[in-house]
This record gives structure tokens, sequence and C-alpha cells, in this order.
């Protein structure tokens, strides 16, 4: 029942469906390799998408890799539609959109066809309990020997602090309507919030400190489109997780992680010799150090790659180790940006955030980095 709820509303506000570069198959690669795992040839493989939406992250991606296969599979019958007519119009003949529940994957697909790499980006966090766990089976059953999943997930701690503004967003939807989805009103009571903190004068530090981090997360959530904020903060799941439960889960499923897509935490990045030194013998192994990075940045979005579990032993994740596989990497922007420059301004990294930026779209090698 819970999914049929699910996917009207999906109906009724369709994704706008983009391209998301931390799910291109070549980085998911050269990631997987970075991290010591044999993942397969990205210009020919197999490639399922779970909660394909439109097709706007794969169809892109088959149109670069003609000799590889893309499926992707949908909750909702109207943003298929609208893929597959995209996917006629382009003549694009090595992808295929499907109307399929996720729990229905394994039994569709084992013994059929082994994938070598799994998106999930957008659904782990925003579904119930039975979804997320077909999720995590499909990768487990469908994936192939180095195969690599990819699964985005809202995270905590971050996310605590914008929970009571998705919650009273859809605590004045249920008072306005008996709809706790309905978008407008729960837009309406972020705009009355707003109001009120514009004649809101605290007189405790605390309370301050509360109202300036609502005014901007109500400022960035005025900001979006109203699909995402449907989905984000109005739709009928949407549960974060410590890291370190997702990868408990994971592990409970035969898999294991890998890396984050987004981005990587080394201890010599904090600020001095002791802090570090504490950091290391506090968290000193992988997973329990990457958490604490979440509690130290209120890290509220994770990208996580994992794999099957019989690859664990296989995998690296010290940076010495890593260096051997560096030099077969080639390095580009996801997009040419100007913060980038003004950040690396008069730092050692100045003129490789320069060539990186000039080149946009072309690649840099290895030895071009160094140099």
């Amino acid at each position: 029942m819970i999914n049929k709820d699910i996917k009207s509303t999906y109906d009724e506000h369709t994704y706008d469906s983009y391209s998301y570069g931390q799910t291109w198959i070549d980085y998911l690669y050269a990631v997987a390799r970075l991290h010591g795992l044999a993942a397969s040839d990205p210009y020919s493989s197999n490639i399922l998408e779970i909660g394909c939406a439109m097709g706007g992250n794969i169809i892109g991606q088959a149109i670069n890799h003609p000799n590889s296969n893309f499926i992707g599979i949908d909750l909702s019958s109207e943003q298929i539609a609208i893929g597959k007519r995209a996917i006629d119009g382009i003549g694009c003949t090595n992808i295929k959109l499907i109307e399929m529940d996720i729990c229905n994957l394994v039994s569709e697909f084992k013994g059929k066809i082994e994938f070598d790499y799994i998106i999930c980006h957008g659904i782990y966090s925003w579904v119930p309990d039975f979804v997320r766990s077909a999720i995590l089976d499909s990768c487990k059953e469908l994936l192939s020997k180095n195969g690599v999943a990819f699964i985005s997930y809202n995270c905590y701690p971050g996310w605590k602090y914008v929970e009571p503004l998705r919650d009273f967003m859809r605590f004045s939807a249920v008072k306005s309507s008996g709809n706790v989805a309905d978008l407008e009103p729960g837009l309406n009571a972020i705009k009355f919030q707003k109001a009120f903190y514009a004649k809101y004068m605290p007189n405790e530090s605390s309370a301050t400190h509360i109202k300036n981090l609502n005014l901007e997360y109500i400022n960035h959530i005025q900001s979006y489109p109203k699909s995402y904020v449907a989905h984000e903060y109005m739709e009928i799941c949407n549960q974060p997780f410590y890291f370190l439960d997702f990868v408990a889960d994971a592990n409970d499923h035969g898999l294991c992680y890998i890396a984050d897509a987004t981005y990587h935490f080394d201890p010599s990045f904090l600020p001095d010799g002791a802090i570090s030194q504490y950091f290391k013998l506090s968290f000193d192994d992988y997973i329990s150090a990457n958490q604490a990075y979440d509690f130290l940045y209120s890290i509220r979005f994770r990208s996580s790659i994992i794999t099957k579990a019989q690859n664990q032993n296989t995998l690296i994740t010290s940076d010495e180790h890593k260096a051997e596989f560096i030099k077969d990497l080639h390095f580009k922007l996801t997009k040419p940006t100007p913060q980038l420059i003004n950040s690396a301004k008069n730092t050692y990294i100045e003129p490789l955030a320069k060539a990186l930026n000039d080149l946009f779209p072309a690649t840099l090698s290895y030895d071009d980095v160094k140099a």
C-alpha cells in the first residue's frame, strides 16, 4: 500500500531529471580502482539504475558508452513514459526504461543478467524499511563479481538540524488540508516562519543561533524547485542514517563499503598535530574515522560506494597503497567553477586549479597534475 502512495506522489510531482557527475560509471570505476577493486571496464558493462525517474542520469551515459547496456527502473509510470519518449526521439538503442517495483528486481533479473554498476541516487532514504532491504538485496544478488554499487542517502548528524523544518511543514499540511504531503501548506508554513523571524529578537545566544540556522535552511528550501521540495521535505518517507548504521546494514546483506563518491577525509587535514594524533588514536579504523568525520563536519548527505563482501580483503584504504593506482587516473572537474580558483588563490595548488578550470571538459593525466 505504501509503495502505491509513494508512486502517486512521484506521478503528481514528476522529479526534474538530471545527470549527476558523482554517479558517472567512469568515475565509479576510477574510485573503485583507486581503492584496489578491479572493477569492470565502463565501456563494456551492464548498468542498472534504481529509481531512474525520466532517465536523465543515464541517457547521456548510454550515449557516451554505446557498447554498454543500460537499464533503468522506476515506480512512476508517468516518469518512465516521459523517458521512453526521449529515448525514442534520440534513437539510443542500448538503454531500456522499465516501470517496476524495486522489490521485484531480484526475481526479475537474477540468473538472467549481472550488473557491473548499480546506481541508486536519491532513493534509499525516501523509501520504507522493506524497500531499503530490497535495494541492498538487489546489490548483493545482481552485482557481478567485482561489481560496484552507488547508494546516496540523507545522514546524521547534519539532518538533525533540518528535521524540525520538515516536521513543521508536514504538521501545517495536516492542519490545513488533512494531507501530510500537501506541498502548498508546507511552503506557506516556512514562509510564515520566515516572517515571524523578521519580528522575533531572541534574548539568548542559543535561540539566536537556531533562528539564524533555520533562516539559512528556509532560504535554501525556497530556492529549490517545487518537485524537489515535495519529495525531500513533504514525502511520506525521509529517513536519515548515521554512516555507521548504513555500513552495518550493508554488511548484513553481504556487502562492504569502499569509499564515498563526493569527498575524502584524511586526519592530516586536522588543524594541528595534537588534534590529529588524538583523532588517529581514538578512531583508528577506516569506518569509525569516516563516522567521526561526519560528527565533526555535521554531514547531512552521503554518496557511498559499496561492493560484495567477498571483495573486502582486496580493498585498500591507506593513501600510501592508493599511490600505486593513482598513476593510471586522469583528472577533470565536473564543471568549471570560480569558487575553486578563489579558494586555491595564493596556495600551492593554484596552478593546478587554474589548469583544470581552463581545460574543462578535457582531462589532465597524473603526470600533468604532478607537474
